[in-house]
């Protein structure tokens, strides 16, 4: 199965089943976490609006306060110009009243004083005259002065400024939910930190039940410890990042102390892998001894159900003595059990075993057949072993001794994977009952509410006391029924938002395995001859030996090993990996 189309089908299918039935606590699933912008994202591009319209306020306002300089510079200027205007039409108006006094003066006496004043007159009308001209140029010239129209630019002011309160509002409302965001993360990982805690409790104790005299920690505990330190990590950068006045120094170190933190757990997790593929070789390996055992001890059957059938072998006892000592199948365990020879090995010899002589009639007449002269039947029976147990065993051992990291954590990778594929389809069993509890508690509190209806009717009606008591007891019996499977209900919803909270922890393990997993085969890439020659002498060397063996079709008799062919796909997504190392 593709592993990527399998945890994104387990994501969306933890959506559908948290967004049912946790109204309170939707599930959030990070895959799922694809919005344009975050809460912090948002806050900043908030700010950067509200500067841009905070500098479009400036410009506008600077515009309206030039503009408006001009106009109230216009305003004073003519203000002046009108006042002294105003003066010099006085100083004319004056200047005619002095004159008629004058002129009266003058048809009163004609006489060169008279004169004189009245010539003194005209001189005086005609001087303040040109002043009032000159002065009304200048009063009109400042009049026809343009200006700007500031009403506009009143109004671009007005719009800019009703922008910037609407930019720094929405800035408000992006703080608050940056503050809300924050908080609910502290909040999601107090209560994984909590969780981290209950699981090193629950395992602490169990390893107490299975090891009580065992004073060291397993390993499961240790991983359990580190998640715990993990999610303190993590909490304490959520809380550095949720305080108003930010520390970038304390921010820096504590994403530090996160990513340190993930590295000993990724370290701790990859060992028990490694542990878990040892075991399992390890098993498989005891397996292949009993194998081999079996196969040893069919070999001495065969050998004695021939003896026993040949009528010219006159000592029967010795004979079989003597096969069962040529096999040597004691001694074979032993030195494989000891170390001193491989499985591989033994199967080895045991082919050479199928080349030596059959016995000829001196052999039998001396009631001498040695274990090594193996019949057709025995033959093919060791023919078998070298082809199915010999590759093998010598396949495993070959790769085994040469595995590149990166497909450990592959097989971590593809272990969570599967968990996660688990833990989705028992999700979506138990979403299939809740929805079968939930119709049921629909059906209930339907029937309780027709029954509470007639039961008020009843009552009101004055009906038998008969009819009344039996729907009073019916009554309480659905309320007692409703409450229960209402119950049932929420438990349903508890354990499905617990499955999707372990289903996206284990996601995020996944994703944190897959970034490892990359950097390992980028290291592994930079030594591609190191990480690939070991391996390559040796699959040849064994290549050669089941392809001249014509007698295959003795294979039926051996459908044991065959379960063992399923367990190679396992470890074959890892190959089509192989090529892009190098890359």
């Amino acid at each position: 199965m593709n592993k990527k189309k399998m945890v994104l089908t387990s994501l969306a299918s933890v959506a559908v089943l948290g967004a049912g039935f946790v109204e309170s606590q939707p599930v959030t699933v990070k895959a799922e976490v694809a919005s344009t912008a975050s809460a912090s994202s948002a806050v900043e591009q908030a700010k950067s609006k509200v500067a841009e319209a905070e500098k479009k306020v400036q410009e506008a306002q600077k515009i309206y306060d030039e503009a408006q300089k001009k106009v109230e510079e216009k305003a004073k200027a003519v203000e002046v110009l009108d006042a002294e205007l105003q003066k010099i039409n006085q100083l004319v108006q004056e200047a005619f009243v002095k004159r008629r006094e004058a002129q009266e003066a003058k048809n009163r006496k004609s006489d060169s004083e008279n004169i004189k004043k009245l010539k003194e007159a005209d001189e005086k009308i005609d001087e303040e005259l040109k002043k009032q001209a000159e002065k009304k140029r200048e009063f009109d010239q400042k009049m026809q002065e343009s200006i700007p129209n500031v009403d506009p630019l009143l109004k671009t002011l007005k719009t800019e400024t009703a922008k910037l309160k609407t930019a720094k509002q929405q800035l408000e409302n992006a703080k608050v939910a940056e503050k809300t965001e924050k908080e609910a993360k502290v909040k999601k990982v107090e209560t994984e930190l909590t969780q981290a805690k209950e699981k090193v409790k629950k395992q602490a104790e169990e390893d107490k039940r299975n090891y009580p005299t065992n004073t060291n920690k397993t390993l499961e505990l240790e991983i359990a410890e580190s998640d715990v330190k993990v999610k303190e990590a993590e909490l304490k950068l959520a809380k550095e990042e949720a305080k108003e006045l930010r520390d970038e120094g304390a921010i820096k170190q504590a994403k530090a102390d996160v990513e340190s933190e993930k590295a000993k757990a990724t370290e701790l997790k990859n060992t028990k892998t490694d542990r878990e593929k040892a075991e399992k070789v390890a098993k498989q390996k005891v397996e292949e001894v009993k194998d081999l055992k079996d196969t040893l001890e069919q070999l001495e059957k065969a050998a004695e159900e021939e003896i026993n059938k040949n009528d010219k072998i006159k000592d029967k006892i010795k004979a079989i003595a003597d096969a069962k000592e040529a096999i040597g199948k004691e001694d074979l365990l032993k030195a494989i059990e000891n170390g001193d020879i491989s499985v591989d090995e033994v199967a080895k010899e045991l082919e050479e075993s199928a080349k030596v002589r059959e016995p000829t009639d001196e052999d039998l007449s001396k009631d001498n057949l040695p274990g090594a002269q193996i019949t057709d039947k025995t033959k093919k029976t060791n023919q078998e072993l070298n082809e199915a147990e010999s590759k093998k065993l010598a396949e495993v051992d070959a790769q085994e001794a040469a595995r590149p990291v990166s497909e450990k954590i592959q097989d971590r990778a593809d272990d969570l994977a599967e968990k996660i594929e688990a833990l989705t389809e028992d999700a979506n069993a138990l979403k299939a009952e809740a929805d079968k509890k939930s119709e049921r508690l629909d059906k209930t509190n339907k029937t309780l509410k027709e029954t509470n209806e007639a039961f008020k009717s009843a009552k009101e009606n004055k009906v038998d006391q008969s009819i009344i008591d039996g729907l009073e007891k019916a009554k309480t019996s659905l309320e007692a029924q409703a409450k229960k499977e209402a119950t049932e209900l929420a438990k349903a919803a508890s354990d499905i938002q617990a499955y999707a909270e372990e289903i996206n922890k284990l996601t995020d393990e996944y994703n944190e395995t897959l970034k490892s997993l990359e950097e390992a085969k980028k290291k592994e890439a930079e030594k591609p001859a190191e990480s690939t020659q070991p391996t390559q002498p040796e699959k040849p060397a064994e290549q050669p030996q089941p392809a001249p063996k014509p007698e295959q079709p003795t294979q039926p008799e051996k459908p044991a090993e065959e379960p063992t062919q399923p367990e190679k796909p396992a470890e074959e997504p890892t190959q089509p990996a192989q090529p892009e190392k190098p890359a």
